[in-house]
């Protein structure tokens, strides 16, 4: 099977996009509901089937992702491992699931992990095209990703600073912390 293309990537994240953004209105609709507004059921029982109808595709998009959880019941309840979409997607309707203190808990995973895959099909799609389309390729694609960073360094990656700068704010720090720690021990 060959590389996957930007344009197979941009595929699969517009798919989880428009279902990530359906699926935070049809969860934000329960929360109002819950909390004492208007809601219509109807409509929301429409956007279930709706979401439930497009689950297999969004799961396909995550698996491209490599991006997946499994969600665990209460220790307290017992009960299966849920590991296919379509279940977590809906837990947090259940007893099991969406009772306690944040009756949305598995909803904001689930939520957690869409906008986790869409942050891989962003860098993937980016470095797909950066090898696709004329850009650097191979040792000269990982530079220009480390320098279009900025500096890694021990206080994050640094952009616009010089090499040396870096390096010596690396050794300042390291010898500030063995001193502190000298210190602390009781030897300096």
């Amino acid at each position: 099977m060959g590389r996957a293309t930007a344009k197979a990537y941009q595929a699969h994240r517009e798919v989880l996009e428009q279902f990530e953004s359906e699926y935070r209105q049809y969860v934000d609709a329960q929360r109002r509901g819950l909390a004492g507004y208007a809601v219509d059921q109807a409509a929301l029982g429409r956007t279930r089937g709706e979401l439930l109808r497009r689950v297999p595709r969004v799961a396909r998009a995550l698996e491209a992702a490599d991006t997946r959880i499994v969600i665990s019941p209460p220790p307290m309840f017992g009960g299966p491992l849920l590991t296919a979409l379509a279940q977590q997607v809906f837990a947090h309707e259940t007893s099991t699931y969406g009772s306690g203190d944040d009756p949305f808990a598995t909803a904001d995973m689930v939520l957690d992990l869409f906008v986790t895959g869409l942050g891989v099909f962003d860098d993937r799609i980016e470095h797909a095209e950066s090898v696709d389309g004329g850009g650097p390729v191979g040792a000269a694609a990982g530079v220009r990703r480390i320098v279009g960073r900025g500096l890694p360094t021990l206080w994050g990656n640094l952009r616009h600073v010089p090499r040396w700068v870096g390096t010596i704010a690396d050794f300042a720090t390291v010898g500030a912390l063995i001193a502190g720690g000298l210190k602390l021990v009781g030897l300096v």
